[in-house]
């Protein structure tokens, strides 16, 4: 569309304590969104260990009121531009990236932001930022979370019921033992996958093939998930979400609407 060649947009990287970089980009034209008053919107991917390009139409949001709002997007460390993880791979790693991310952005500091999270992990940070970080979250959008970990994955194992047996043999196969002979059919099972529940659009779509399954994400989800989607592993095995007492803990710290989208 046209606002895409005519809307203002930056990037670059954050340092983190640890002296890693994230990459981040950001959309919008930061005047025009002041004058106006329209709050950011930060983006938290699903993990771990996920390029933002599969949710970077949420660009839209500032490109369809003339850069009037800023949209911030980041690679989560390991994957796309950002640097890889250096020494133990847990999830604190990245709720101290996505902690960085938002102090470099000073969203606390300028008025808070709309955060709009996917999946499990996307959740899992943004429901840590905002009950530690009181003036961040204005709105809480919460694409297909899920209540744990293991719930998630449980999901995607029943959603494995509608694409081809060839391709739910083929990942059930590769993730018993996760034999390097087996990724390459693998592979093309999640391209599948995706273009059955995720992008349906095909070529184009390409930019969630890198995001799902590329094999220089592959030492974090190892680590964190056992390298698997579909199969409960891991370091997050047993996670779940701080639910209870959730909605008094949120808008006590200025969160005033929560969505969440299945």
């Amino acid at each position: 569309p046209q606002y895409a060649f005519n809307t203002p947009w930056n990037e670059g990287y954050v340092d983190g304590a640890d002296g890693a970089k994230t990459f981040v980009r950001g959309v919008g034209d930061y005047k025009k969104a002041k004058k106006e008053a329209n709050a950011p919107v930060f983006v938290i991917a699903n993990g771990p260990g996920i390029s933002h390009e599969y949710l970077s139409g949420v660009e839209t949001l500032s490109g369809e009121v003339g850069g009037a709002r800023e949209v911030f997007e980041y690679d989560q460390r390991g994957c796309g531009k950002s640097d890889a993880v250096g020494g133990e791979r847990n999830i604190d790693v990245y709720l101290n990236e996505a902690r960085d991310v938002v102090k470099a952005l000073r969203l606390a500091d300028e008025g808070g932001a709309h955060v709009l999270a996917h999946g499990y992990w996307g959740a899992r940070i943004a429901l840590t930022l905002a009950l530690e970080t009181p003036g961040l979250v204005r709105s809480l959008t919460l694409v297909s979370p899920a209540p744990s970990y293991a719930r998630q994955v449980a999901d995607w194992r029943l959603a494995l019921d509608e694409v081809s047996p060839s391709a739910r043999d083929a990942i059930l196969t590769y993730e018993q033992d996760l034999d390097a002979r087996a990724r390459p059919a693998y592979d093309d099972a999640m391209r599948e996958f995706s273009s059955k529940f995720v992008t349906r659009r095909g070529a184009s779509g390409g930019c969630f093939d890198r995001a799902l399954a590329p094999a220089s994400c592959d030492a974090q989800r190892l680590a964190i998930t056992g390298g698997k989607y579909f199969t409960l592993d891991g370091s997050l095995a047993q996670d779940t979400l701080p639910l209870a007492g959730l909605g008094a803990k949120l808008g006590a710290n200025g969160v005033k609407a929560v969505r969440v989208v299945r």
